[in-house]
């Protein structure tokens, strides 16, 4: 395999699992490994030094991709298991159908990127065959829910088993987002994928139109992986800044009449998804939550001890997969496997990968002021507590001034509900309760970056 292709295969897992893409020193750095160089080999021929790259960006880098590929990787293990997991993979970029191939299933192929090599995948059986009915049935599709969730897994999974299914879909196109791409280049991107021919002076709608027809006259299922991606607008009523005919675009793919299905992942809800979904038409939204006790089969993977203490660790991490591989190999690492241990330390542990993630979905989302001020005042009134009464958070928003009317806050409360940045809990009758995930706490009463308090101060 060549460097420049290894360099995109592993920018692509990386980008799928954490949500982030290679910096410039973590590219030195994989290009010292694929090469065998030494770190003061790659520094002679870089702009950083030789401490900084085997000391700070070498040992983040090893664990950020240990948990993207399900393994120990290291300096000297890269290019074995990047090639290894390259043979048998799927069809690379720019590959085209022909009529011959539509008319089988099993002869058909993934259009644009491969899929993500999905070392590691753990249950999701119902949300699999949720999944799996809403495709065929159901013309836009959005699975939502937090980075490292498992969101690009799952879906890849389905895409993997409809593959093999006689006498469901014909084509499959999947195209990640690694960052904001627009319209005007995707649709000709698509068309030339599907081989439908195009004039130069072809304006969008007409362009749209065409893939429209195609989606007609054969079952796709397009994937658009990382939609979040596409939202660099500041302002909440203008989410896609420069892109924003992608709402117009995911509208006409949705309401327009066809056999195929529009299938995105995000982070964010999507105000015309749920605007979709809720006016009847073809349009679902599937939350993915944690792992339930799938989990345990994740730590067991990881060879971890004191399984009675599993399910503690589960539920501060609410199961996340990401979250729990990466700590799994903290605890292998300093506590000897030992899960007691850890515990004991009454600690929330935040790898680097999550932190960008947060960092990320703070900094691009279209957040509102009162969003924002409201995860700071839970993080600092929950310090020494697990929830907080609604009503007293409505009360005490209100004196402050933060809002006008209940309204304005439970908006704003489904709103950060469906990022997964906000849990909502009741039982029986009691008051509705709100409250924090610890790693999301941690986040913000840390708050390395300054989002919060900058956004506020500003």
């Amino acid at each position: 395999m060549e460097l420049s292709e290894a360099i995109e295969k592993i920018n692509y897992e990386l980008c799928c699992c954490t949500g982030e893409q290679l910096g410039p020193a973590q590219e030195v750095v994989i290009t010292a490994a694929w090469v065998d160089q030494s770190y003061e080999e790659a520094a002679l021929s870089s702009d950083y030094s030789y401490l900084y790259l085997q000391r700070h960006v070498g040992p983040k880098l090893w664990a950020a991709l240990s948990a993207t590929y399900g393994q120990k990787v290291t300096k000297k293990r890269l290019r074995s298991i990047v090639e290894d997991q390259s043979v048998g993979s799927l069809p690379q970029q720019q590959e085209t159908i022909s009529d011959a191939e539509v008319k089988s299933v099993t002869d058909s192929v993934i259009l644009g990127s491969s899929l993500p090599s999905n070392n590691v995948f753990y249950g999701r059986t119902p949300e699999l065959a949720l999944l799996r009915a809403s495709v065929l049935d159901t013309q836009c599709v959005l699975v939502l829910g937090q980075a490292g969730i498992g969101k690009t897994s799952l879906v890849a999974q389905l895409v993997k088993k409809l593959k093999n299914e006689p006498q469901t879909l014909d084509i499959f196109v999947w195209r990640p987002f690694y960052s904001s791409t627009p319209l005007s280049e995707l649709v000709p991107e698509l068309l030339g994928l599907l081989d439908v021919s195009q004039s130069e002076d072809e304006d969008l709608i007409n362009q749209v139109d065409q893939l429209i027809e195609s989606l007609k006259e054969h079952r796709i299922l397009l994937v658009l992986d990382g939609v979040d991606r596409l939202l660099e607008g500041k302002d909440p009523q203008q989410p896609y800044g420069d892109c924003g005919d992608y709402a117009w675009f995911i509208r006409t793919l949705t309401t327009e009449v066809h056999q195929s299905c529009i299938l995105l992942t995000s982070r964010e809800p999507l105000t015309e998804v749920t605007w979709l979904n809720e006016t009847g038409q073809s349009a679902r939204i599937i939350r993915l939550d944690g792992l339930g006790k799938d989990a345990k089969k994740l730590l067991k993977a990881q060879e971890l001890a004191d399984q009675d203490d599993w399910g503690t660790l589960i539920q501060i991490y609410r199961g996340n997969p990401l979250s729990l591989k990466m700590v799994a190999s903290r605890i292998n690492s300093f506590f000897n496997g030992r899960v007691s241990r850890f515990l004991k330390c009454k600690t929330t542990w935040m790898g680097e990968p999550l932190k960008q993630a947060l960092d990320t979905q703070f900094k691009i989302g279209p957040w509102s002021d009162l969003e924002r001020g409201l995860m700071q005042y839970l993080a600092d009134d929950l310090k020494e507590s697990e929830q907080i009464a609604f009503g007293q958070v409505y009360q005490t928003l209100k004196d402050r001034g933060m809002i006008q009317t209940m309204t304005e806050l439970m908006e704003a409360i489904e709103i950060l509900c469906d990022r997964s940045l906000l849990e909502r809990n009741q039982s029986d009758d009691s008051e509705v309760m709100l409250s924090l995930q610890p790693v999301i706490k941690k986040y913000l009463l840390t708050d390395p970056s300054g989002i919060i308090h900058n956004s506020l101060a500003a």
